[in-house]
């Protein structure tokens, strides 16, 4: 045994040296043309056949998208456009521009505007200055605000103010030509192309200076921009080259890099390490360490056909291509794969490892793959019998690769040689082989029935040798891994086994696992591995202690290992991706939205590359992973407000935040630009001066009716587990109080009192009068901000597709602060009318609804459901909800409601169905009634917390049952009997209404229609 370990020290410390050798060098050499997690973000935003010519972030954080059809900003949530009514010169964005001083600029067909606030400010360029020249980089801002324009003609200096204009007229001294690209460096010095010749304004000189000439007289330069080291990236409509700033009698060194022409539309543009992305019609060309990288439709863009990038803070490539919208590249610089599409027999990868010749090896559901550096293409192995699904690929320090395939048995191939040959591991008749393991002294370990097998191949001949194990460890030799070190492990149904200097061990669920039947096993150190259950819903790390006793610890979520990297560093496979797990048990998740080729990983396919990156298998490809391309942390999130509307005008900006007090209905807009996993982001917020506690939403909005006079802050704060949370967002202002509440009318009315009582009484019918005009006022203003967010909240899927009426998720979303509201009224009296306070729920069913669809099919009943909802929106105030509650049930929520006149309501829902036919369609019609249930909220009006928003729905549900059963095409409902409880404590359930009689039935019955048949 002593000498057994020695040789494997001696074979690890070789695999350690030869690691090092390699490392030391080049990097280990990977497959041409990997594929991405690239997402289309074109049919979200509504940009499904755009083209987007410029894109930039600003320093909020926020995306800003120039396309032929308009500006668009998004913010991680949803996208805001703008266009002329915004103050834009037109509606064909070329370039968007962030100044040194953060202000945003835009460039447009018909001229150049300024961001301010929610607008833009248009330039004006007067005849003297000539129009804006039509080029792709036509102006350029430095540092003090001073803009550098490029016109018909000539270059023309504009002060921030628009005051100082000083034009550099076509033929004065540095400008020759017109001016193709205008652009700025971090020192401040304007660059210039004017013809052949590239000039400049250094800061603080009232004139341009000729600095270097292209050499070929057909070409004018596209674009320029800044490149490290002082130089200045060059692109003509043909070439690419570097200009050395500090020698310009170098000339330019053109590329000789087979590089498509540059686009008629669009530009190129600087990732976040001033490496140049260059946008061609075909793909997106990256430069990166002296290297081109090459992305188009092939590595899982939309288009090849790109037009613009763009890498934000958090690292991620926005791609704009010609008509086909915009994509998002997480993971660019740490992920990639490679798929069927690229190669691979089979999209399934179920393990890989590297031989010393840097040949891949990839076991994929159909075939064993081989990628050879040599010839830089994927084979399938089809020789000597070793065809067909691979379930695990081995490496063993010898040079050997192993495979197992299913039903075939367990082949051998010497790696070391160009041209290896598959050899099939003699095995005993009976014995069919399902997992395999290697260990550092070159063995290969089987699992079997209640024993293992180790696999030697010396001399040229296979040896098997059988180990038994100890009728105790009976049923844990389904699984076999075996450690870096040698240390043998196994499992089974039974439990798991642990082989340890010929010693036997035995762990079970009376040890503390989750379950005896473990079905995946990875040891990744001589004391410890990871287990995997069949239906535990997580995994467990098994760590032996010296003295032989297990230490555990379980992970929520966690399927199974894959292998550790050189970081001690676990990655396995999690309920929703990847998991990469740390020595000290933190989690971090990888997803398709973080690059990750597909979600779904497999266990045991964990390579370590010799560089620390990282290979294993996916269900649709290949992955690879770079840990040392990882981007440092962006920090956490910011919160922006970017409305603050009080009736319909915007109060963000304003200096006095003074709202009168027919404007107090106040709705709150703000975002979290977080581009990667912005799903994952979660908000609170309050109204200070209202509330005392957050409420935590995925939504970006908060909305708050009828506030009373009074001080308030609103504040919000976002964040994700992941990147913690923000700083609080806040807004304060002050909700003015009616002039009837002031001190000074207070006064007033105090000495019309005392001049007679008529006084008193034409003050108290006026000022209901007033009130009375408020409350239609603020209706008004409540039916309009309504319509406004159902459009919004169309996109959300908030509306029924058949009928366009709200659905319940609506319901949910917003009852709980219309009931709110009611309840608030009621308590707060003082602030609100003494009617028209109440929430009516009218549940609605069609009656004998079943024959019309067993009598002329569900066609002809769904036209009637539309036809319904029309009729019923005819009968609802603009105020009122019309829900479609399921089926042929419709729910109509009245809000400001009396509850004195539900039975009118309701005999108007009667009316609305009964009245007259319905048209099927086709000639046919049919008469068809309603049953309707309706119940109060609050129920008792002096005990606003009686009953929930749940119970009340339930009385009218109860209503209507009481309905149908009296014969239907009838309204009941349900208000309390009266005004107080006979019991101390609230009531909490209908039953504890119905014992105590404290329900009051209200019939409404409708005009008799010819109707029967069956629900």
């Amino acid at each position: 045994m002593f000498c057994l370990r020695l040789h494997a020290l001696r074979a690890v410390l070789c695999l350690l040296c030869a690691s090092a050798g390699v490392s030391a060098s080049n990097p280990p050499p990977i497959p041409d043309h990997p594929h991405y997690a690239i997402q289309h973000f074109g049919e979200r935003f509504g940009l499904g056949s755009a083209t987007v010519l410029s894109m930039a972030q600003d320093k909020q954080g926020f995306l800003w998208i120039g396309t032929q059809t308009g500006l668009f900003r998004y913010d991680g949530n949803g996208v805001t456009r703008f266009g002329r009514a915004e103050g834009l010169p037109g509606e064909l964005v070329e370039l968007i521009l962030v100044a040194p001083d953060g202000e945003l600029w835009v460039r447009a067909r018909k001229g150049i505007a300024r961001r301010v606030q929610e607008r833009f400010e248009p330039i004006v360029l007067t005849p003297a200055v000539g129009a804006l020249h039509d080029s792709y980089q036509s102006f350029a801002v430095d540092s003090a605000g001073t803009l550098y324009i490029s016109t018909q003609n000539g270059l023309l200096r504009l002060s921030r103010d628009q005051i100082q204009r000083q034009l550099f007229p076509i033929g004065s001294r540095g400008v020759p030509a017109a001016v193709d690209a205008v652009v700025r460096t971090d020192d401040d010095v304007v660059w210039f192309a004017s013809g052949r010749q590239i000039g400049r304004i250094r800061r603080g000189e009232s004139s341009p200076e000729t600095f270097a000439s292209l050499d070929w007289d057909d070409d004018h330069v596209v674009a320029l921009l800044p490149a490290p080291q002082s130089r200045l990236w060059v692109r003509t409509p043909t070439r690419l080259g570097l200009l050395n700033l500090h020698r310009p009698a170098a000339g330019i060194w053109w590329m000789t890099d087979d590089i498509p022409a540059a686009n008629s539309v669009g530009g190129p543009s600087l990732d976040g390490h001033g490496d140049i992305l260059l946008p061609t019609s075909q793909g997106l060309y990256w430069r990166s360490a002296k290297h081109w990288r090459l992305i188009n439709h092939k590595s899982g863009l939309t288009s090849s056909a790109t037009a613009s990038a763009l890498e934000d803070r958090e690292g991620g490539i926005w791609i704009g291509t010609t008509g086909a919208g915009l994509d998002y590249w997480p993971g660019s610089k740490q992920w990639s794969g490679w798929t069927d599409a690229e190669g691979l027999p089979d999209a399934l990868v179920l393990g890989v490892v590297r031989d010393s010749r840097q040949r891949l090896w990839v076991a994929t559901n159909t075939a064993l793959a081989v990628w050879d550096p040599e010839d830089r293409e994927w084979r399938t192995w089809t020789e000597g019998g070793a065809t067909g699904g691979v379930s695990q690929v081995k490496y063993t320090p010898d040079g050997a690769v192993w495979a197992l395939f299913p039903g075939k048995g367990i082949y051998r191939f010497d790696a070391k040689l160009a041209h290896p040959r598959a050899e099939l591991v003699p095995v005993s008749a009976g014995w069919k082989p399902s997992r395999i393991a290697a260990a550092p002294d070159n063995a290969i370990w089987a699992d079997g029935f209640d024993m293992l097998h180790a696999i030697r191949h010396e001399n040229g001949h296979f040896s098997v040798s059988e180990v038994l194990a100890p009728s105790a460890n009976s049923g844990t030799t389904s699984n076999v891994s075996v450690s870096p070190e040698g240390v043998v492990w196994s499992s089974g149904p039974s439990g798991v086994s642990r082989l340890f200097r010929g010693h036997w061990q035995l762990f079970r669920k009376q040890e503390g696992l989750l379950a005896d039947k473990v079905v995946d096993l990875k040891a990744v150190r001589d004391d410890e591995a990871w287990l995997g259950y069949a239906d535990e819903g997580q995994m467990t790390r098994l760590r032996v202690a010296s003295d032989g006793t297990p230490e555990l610890l379980n992970v929520k979520k966690g399927m199974c290992a894959m292998g550790m990297d050189s970081r001690h560093r676990v990655w396995a496979e999690v309920e929703d991706g990847v998991g990469m797990i740390s020595p000290d048990a933190r989690i971090r998740t990888f997803k398709q939205t973080d690059g990750l080729i597909w979600n779904d990983v497999n266990c045991d396919s964990l390579w370590q590359e010799s560089d620390g990156s990282i290979l294993f298998g996916t269900s649709k490809g290949l992955a690879r992973y770079d840990s040392n391309q990882e981007e440092p942390a962006l920090g956490r999130p910011s919160v922006v407000l970017t409305a603050a509307m009080f009736g319909k005008h915007d109060h963000l900006a304003d200096a006095s935040r003074k709202i009168r007090y027919y404007d107090n209905t106040f709705l709150a807009r703000f975002a979290t630009p977080v581009f990667h996993d912005p799903d994952g982001i979660t908000c609170r917020y309050r109204l200070a001066g209202l509330e005392p506690d957050f409420t935590e939403t995925s939504l970006r909005e908060a909305r708050y009716s009828s506030l009373p006079a009074g001080d308030y802050t609103f504040q919000a704060i976002c964040g994700s587990p992941g990147l913690g949370q923000s700083n609080m967002a806040s807004y304060s202002f002050t909700v003015l109080a009616p002039w009837w509440a002031t001190w000074w009318a207070r006064s007033i009315g105090t000495l019309l009192i005392g001049l007679g009582i008529w006084a008193a009484l034409w003050s108290q019918k006026e000022r209901a009068r007033r009130e009375k005009e408020r409350l239609e006022r603020a209706v008004a203003e409540r039916s309009a901000e309504l319509a406004q967010a159902n459009r919004e909240l169309q996109q959300a899927s908030l509306s029924d597709p058949l009928t366009g009426v709200r659905n319940r998720r609506f319901f949910q979303s917003t009852i709980l602060a219309d009931a709110s509201q009611a309840v608030r009224a009621y308590r707060t009296g003082e602030h609100y009318s003494h009617d028209h306070r109440d929430l009516i729920f009218f549940l609605i069913d069609i009656d004998h609804f079943k024959d019309v669809n067993d009598q002329h099919g569900h066609d002809a009943g769904d036209r009637m459901l539309v036809e319904i909802a029309q009729r019923l929106n005819r009968v609802v105030r603009e105020s009122d909800f019309l829900i479609r509650w399921g089926g042929e049930e419709f729910l109509v929520v009245c809000r400001s409601a009396e509850r004195d006149d539900s039975p009118m309501m309701a005999g108007r829902i009667l009316r609305a169905i009964g009245g007259m036919e319905f048209d099927l369609g086709n000639d046919r019609r049919m008469n068809r009634t309603c049953s309707v249930g309706w119940a109060p909220l609050p129920w008792l009006p002096m005990e606003c917390a009686e009953l929930s928003v749940d119970e009340v729905l339930r009385l009218a549900d109860r209503g209507l049952y009481l309905a149908k059963q009296r014969g239907r095409n009838q309204a009941v409902g349900l208000v309390p009997s009266t005004s107080k409880p006979t019991r101390p404590g609230n009531y909490s359930r209908l039953e504890q209404l119905l014992e105590d009689k404290m329900i009051k039935e209200i019939p409404t019955f409708g005009e008799r229609a010819a109707v029967a048949g069956s629900d």
